[in-house]
């Protein structure tokens, strides 16, 4: 098949991009930096994330999208700024992929577009599934928009799956690529209870998911892509010294002021601080995954 990405050069899609290469597939990936892959089944063309151009030819004929484009919500404090730039990177690029899609002669079947269990909101002790109304608030906000954008799609004719992603964890990027640091100089902290529950899902799971429902046309519009066994992130880190604990109190009032309102929703993951040990990090990753979200924060 001949599978058209944006967003593909990111954490997600890195990995995505190796599995559908692996399965055979020929994969084109809209980028800001074009470069030359080794591969002769993949090619990167340049686009803004932002209105239709030139790349506009690359959906000619495809016979899928994925769209994964959006800047990363956890690398800069929310200010005002902040925001929009989060908002628009996900809006305006579905919305451009959308507009072509709604002009190609041969259009393809399937649109897959990325969305983020922030869509529930901060909705503590309740299970949530995809038949779920929207929540409240910013990361709530963004889903929804974000969501209405790519079912436009539908008005071509073109079947649109959503894909509702927790934090992904993995090698060399997303949610430990920010954490690991603090936890290296004993500066990890939680804002907030530490009851926030995190609804994470592993990278390579993620991009099966992904290669599953190209593949497949009988898979409901909307899936929830996480872990059904959660953690509170508080209990998974009791082990903290009791000699860190008043460092801890004062580095959770300044984390929260220091990452604004990304602080403030149940589903961003914060830690609480070690003692002397080592931090044990990805002890279970070829394991069972249950463990991994345990074992990742004791010292």
């Amino acid at each position: 098949m001949k599978i058209l990405i944006a967003g593909g050069t990111g954490f997600l899609g890195r990995a995505l991009r190796q599995k559908l290469l692996a399965a055979g597939h020929e994969v084109t990936v809209l980028t800001r930096k074009v470069r030359v892959s080794p591969n002769k089944k993949e090619r990167f063309v340049a686009w803004d994330a932002k209105t239709p151009g030139d790349w506009a030819d690359c959906l000619e004929g495809a016979d899928a999208v994925i769209n994964l484009a959006g800047e990363n919500i956890a690398s800069a404090r929310w200010t005002p700024v902040r925001k929009r730039v989060l908002l628009s990177s996900r809006v305006d690029a579905t919305r451009a992929i959308v507009t072509v899609l709604q002009t190609v002669r041969e259009k393809p079947a399937l649109l897959i577009s990325a969305s983020a269990v922030g869509y529930y909101g901060d909705v503590p002790e309740v299970p949530l599934t995809e038949a779920n109304a929207a929540g409240e608030g910013f990361l709530a906000e963004i889903c929804a928009r974000w969501e209405d954008e790519a079912r436009k799609a539908e008005s071509s004719g073109i079947r649109v799956v959503l894909v509702r992603l927790g934090p992904v964890l993995g090698e060399k990027g997303g949610l430990l690529s920010r954490m690991v640091p603090a936890f290296r100089f004993f500066m990890g902290a939680i804002p907030g209870t530490g009851r926030q529950w995190i609804s994470w899902i592993h990278q390579e799971d993620v991009a099966g998911a992904l290669l599953f429902l190209i593949g497949r046309e009988d898979c409901h519009p909307i899936h929830s892509g996480n872990n059904r066994s959660q953690a509170v992130n508080g209990p998974a880190i009791r082990r903290a010294d009791q000699q860190w604990r008043n460092i801890v109190s004062f580095i959770s009032a300044f984390t929260r002021y220091a990452i604004g309102g990304i602080g403030t929703t149940g589903n961003f993951t914060t830690f609480r601080a070690g003692g002397y040990g080592r931090l044990i990090l990805l002890s279970s990753l070829q394991g069972n995954q249950n463990l991994l979200i345990h074992g990742l924060f004791l010292l």
